[in-house]
């Protein structure tokens, strides 16, 4: 599902007692997190899966808590969980043809069945978040990010963090411009996106400050309000967006 689904869900109390976040973009999966704290009544437990095995942790889902009826359990680094010869070929891209960790065997294996025992029949009350964020989704990481998926393949809700494209961010940049209540020139927007390579978590730091200027943004002033921006294109953009704005 995307991140856009997730939230929706969240909104309407409609939170799967187990998910996978996977994918590297932050923003959303920023958003997503704190819709999830928001939503619950206790605060979130954080896990590593490359400190606590994925059995270990399982077991502590299954334990009832004496203080509240609800948990949010929040597992990171979860690429860690993997068979040992399985994640070593994924970040070292070398042949699965000669890894034992393949085979399915060991405590990393177990814990996928375990995983997979857990989901058909989950605590009640508990929220459990399996967070997979260290690989992308094309390119180079794809198998890697594949053989996650496989691995966690019980777990019938994930959320796919994908990279904005230039239209996305443009689109997400107006949204929280309006929340913000940041008046923005298209030909500006158009800038910083193009400036920031559609980086949405930069986007968002950079209005924030926008936000203390006070006054609209114009493609003009955009040089002068963005440093980090100077160095890059933006000039010649500006130029060229504020000449065809008009």
């Amino acid at each position: 599902m995307t991140p856009a689904q997730f939230l929706g869900r969240v909104k309407r109390g409609d939170i799967p007692p187990v998910c996978l976040f996977l994918g590297q973009e932050g923003y959303n999966r920023a958003r997503c997190k704190q819709a999830l704290i928001e939503a619950s009544p206790v605060p979130m437990e954080r896990f590593d899966a490359g400190e606590t095995v994925l059995a270990a942790i399982l077991d502590d889902a299954r334990a009832m808590s004496l203080f509240s009826s609800e948990r949010l359990m929040f597992v990171g680094n979860a690429e860690a969980a993997l068979p040992r010869g399985r994640a070593a070929a994924a970040a070292a891209s070398e042949d699965d043809s000669d890894d034992e960790g393949e085979a399915g065997s060991g405590p990393s294996a177990k814990g996928a069945d375990l995983l997979g025992s857990y989901v058909k029949d989950p605590t009640p009350g508990v929220t459990l978040v399996i967070e997979a964020s260290r690989w992308d989704f094309e390119g180079e990481e794809k198998a890697k990010s594949e053989r996650v998926r496989k691995f966690f393949g019980a777990i019938a809700e994930v959320v796919e963090f994908r990279a904005f494209d230039a239209a996305g961010a443009r689109t997400e940049l107006d949204r929280m411009a309006k929340a913000r209540n940041v008046s923005i020139e298209p030909a500006a927007a158009e800038a910083l996106v193009e400036a920031l390579a559609a980086d949405v978590g930069r986007i968002s730091v950079e209005l924030e400050k926008l936000a203390l200027y006070g006054r609209p943004i114009t493609a003009e002033e955009l040089p002068l309000l963005v440093p980090d921006a100077r160095e890059s294109t933006i000039f010649g953009l500006v130029n060229a967006l504020g000449r065809r704005d008009r």
